[in-house]
């Protein structure tokens, strides 16, 4: 899925003097979907002045840090 259209968010991400487009997407699994908690496309003109903008994503995998740490030691 592309996260700008499963946001609701779909804006044009590249442009020139005369025109503009969709063209920069974020695809993801729809069986993560549910641990996105955000996404946003970012202006450039003070950050980088490219003719693209940046997408970002944010996610929650909350159940990736539960459980026991395994550690392997050597002995001597």
């Amino acid at each position: 899925y592309n996260l700008a259209a499963h946001t609701n968010s779909s804006s044009p991400t590249w442009h020139s003097s005369r025109y503009s487009s969709e063209i920069d997407f974020i695809w993801a699994y729809h069986t993560i979907l549910t641990y996105l908690t955000s996404f946003n496309i970012d202006d450039t003109d003070s950050s980088s002045l490219s003719d693209h903008k940046i997408l970002i994503s944010q996610w929650s995998f909350s159940h990736a840090l539960h459980g026991q740490r395994r550690h392997k030691t050597e002995t001597c």
